[in-house]
């Protein structure tokens, strides 16, 4: 007679028996497996593997650098300019790309392009519908030739600022802005503020809001009122000046605007300037080489030209 026990005992075998034949089937399956998939990621002659590894070298730094570019793209379309101080930011030459910066002994000037054939650049908006495009459109227009401007230039002993506007084949191109450093004053500003902040923000600051400027109509001489570094409001007469010079031989053709701005002198008080540079870059107080500059009326240098964007 077969006991209960011996049965349980010859029942677990036999489970246990088909357990391990069954481990014993699938092993070689698993085996072939892991054989199969190690080879082609590593343990095999080192010429065999440098070529995948490249591959998926080079295809991992294409996704970082594009994931890079992506998020840096998303940041910038999201990012909120930052004004300098309480200065407007120019609206409209922000539409350009400034590429140049000019620093003389009188003045600064910076290059904007909106298209050019060497860079691919194009502007970063349509200008043809351009308020300030169609307000200088209108502006009473006078032909002017080089040296009569450059004269008329040298004999403005007011805080103003320029713009020259290339056109080629009735085509925006380019622009250039000059601002003396009396008008950088009349801001609450030098060169030094200006130049740091262009390197941060690619932007060019103004001391009026364009959406009251171009509401005038009534000629090129009208008050209003301007604002400055540190947020005061004050007044001042403004005149503009329109000329136009002409190629049409090369259909090339420059405009050039001046706002000569007539305010009270104290608004070019050195002290003022002295306060916003320690508040613009959070110093303690003036080295005696700064505080000397700042104090002189104008800064005794050469021209100097420096390239703010590189396409290299």
């Amino acid at each position: 007679m077969t006991s209960i026990h011996s049965l349980v005992s010859s029942s677990s075998r036999n489970r246990l028996q088909k357990k391990k034949s069954s481990q014993i089937l699938h092993k070689p399956i698993t085996k072939q497996k892991t054989q199969f998939v190690k080879p082609s990621r590593c343990n095999h002659h080192s010429l065999y593997l440098a070529r995948p590894n490249q591959a998926e070298q080079g295809n991992q730094r294409y996704q970082v650098t594009c994931s890079y570019r992506v998020e840096q793209s998303q940041k910038r379309n999201g990012y909120t300019s930052r004004p300098l101080g309480a200065l407007f930011i120019d609206k409209f030459l922000m539409k350009g790309k400034i590429l140049e910066g000019k620093y003389d002994k009188e003045f600064v000037e910076y290059t904007l392009s909106f298209f050019s054939q060497n860079t691919g650049f194009q502007g970063r908006h349509n200008l043809e519908d351009d308020e300030m495009m169609n307000f200088y459109s209108r502006l009473p227009c006078e032909a002017i030739t080089e040296n009569a401007r450059i004269q008329l230039e040298k004999n403005i002993d007011k805080p103003y600022e320029r713009l020259n506007l290339l056109f080629v084949d009735g085509k925006l191109i380019g622009i250039k802005k000059k601002m003396n450093y009396e008008f950088l004053r009349m801001m609450g500003i030098n060169e030094e503020i200006l130049e740091d902040y262009i390197s941060k923000e690619d932007l060019l600051p103004a001391c009026w809001d364009i959406s009251q400027i171009i509401k005038v109509r009534e000629g090129i001489s009208f008050i209003s009122n301007l604002i400055n570094f540190q947020g005061g409001i004050f007044g001042s007469r403004i005149i503009i000046k329109n000329f136009i010079q002409s190629d049409s031989s090369q259909k090339i053709s420059n405009q050039y605007i001046y706002y000569i701005y007539s305010c009270d002198r104290r608004q070019l008080n050195v002290d003022n300037l002295e306060r916003n540079f320690l508040t613009y870059f959070q110093l303690q107080a003036l080295t005696l080489p700064q505080r000397v500059a700042i104090h002189q009326s104008r800064i005794k240098r050469p021209c100097v030209a420096k390239t703010i964007l590189d396409f290299q």
